[in-house]
């Protein structure tokens, strides 16, 4: 199902839809649970949280192309939201408070950008098509990663034209990427590294 109808059976409630969307984006959103280093318990308060999110907020999306980016602000606004409650929780707040910026391990930072990454690479690869989608998803996605004589036997390309076709998909990616990123605001996070500030912030939900 490709992006745009995907997003269009979601506006519409569509329950296979759903199932289809948790199927292919129910790993990024534990992704950013686990990076910042919630509890079993507080991983499936967050998932919940980003889901109804996203079902009272799918409406909003302007381009189903950046559904993994949007879900994965979706997911990190959440994720700060839960970090900022547990705060409030714990400690004597004033009438009318302003909380600081969430002080974040600047390993922490790295490893959500870099998922931050992967959802934009996963939304470059939904703008390919499928052979190339396929091939790119088996090299570099797959675990654990096929032989090239099962790509090869599975994809139907022979076998000494994998590596040829791997680099004509990549630069289609790599074109895909550029594209999309054009059309991204610069992401934002309103939080800051032990020892420095991160100038960035993730839109907030609704946004692309």
């Amino acid at each position: 199902m490709d992006r745009e109808r995907l997003v269009t059976k979601l506006v519409a409630q569509d329950e296979s839809a759903w199932r289809r969307y948790i199927e292919d984006f129910g790993r990024l959103i534990y992704a950013v649970s686990v990076r910042f280093g919630f509890d079993e318990a507080e991983q499936e308060d967050h998932f919940q949280d980003v889901c109804l999110s996203v079902f009272r907020a799918i409406h909003t999306l302007r381009n189903p192309a950046h559904l993994s980016s949007w879900t994965y602000n979706i997911a990190f606004r959440q994720a700060i939201d839960m970090q900022r409650r547990g705060r409030r929780a714990t400690a004597e707040i004033p009438e009318n408070p302003t909380l600081p910026a969430l002080i974040v391990e600047p390993t922490i930072l790295e490893d959500l950008e870099q998922l931050q990454n992967a959802a934009r690479v996963l939304d470059a690869l939904a703008e390919l098509d499928s052979r190339c989608r396929d091939l790119l998803r088996a090299l570099f996605l797959e675990e654990p990663s096929p032989s090239y004589e099962d790509i090869s036997r599975r994809e139907g390309i022979p076998l000494g034209s994998i590596g040829p076709t791997r680099a004509r998909c990549l630069e289609k990616l790599k074109k895909a990427l550029k594209r999309l990123s054009n059309g991204l605001p610069a992401p934002s996070y309103d939080v800051e590294p032990r020892g420095g500030t991160n100038p960035s912030a993730s839109p907030r939900e609704g946004e692309e």
